[in-house]
């Protein structure tokens, strides 16, 4: 990926994290970090499970970047990760 789009992104990602933050902090606050500890949860299951019945996913597992995408993102974020890993 190129330096440039991933400066980009970044900047974009961290304006919309200030914007909700700014908009109703401890709610938001509260909401995302709720959704983080669900999404690492699900991840987790989720790997678990895959990895139970003998499946092989190209998936880099449970990190920071993964939970939180599924915690910005929700569910559609959720099955965006695991389509990435069926898919490429």
């Amino acid at each position: 990926m190129n330096s440039n789009l991933i400066i980009l992104i970044s900047i974009v990602v961290i304006a919309s994290i200030i914007l909700i933050f700014a908009a109703n902090r401890k709610r938001a606050a509260f909401s995302l970090a709720a959704k983080g500890v669900f999404s690492a949860g699900a991840i987790w299951g989720v790997n678990y499970a895959i990895a139970f019945l003998g499946f092989a996913l190209a998936l880099p597992g449970l990190n920071l970047l993964t939970v939180a995408l599924v915690a910005f993102l929700g569910l559609p974020g959720f099955f965006m990760i695991y389509g990435m890993g069926i898919f490429a």
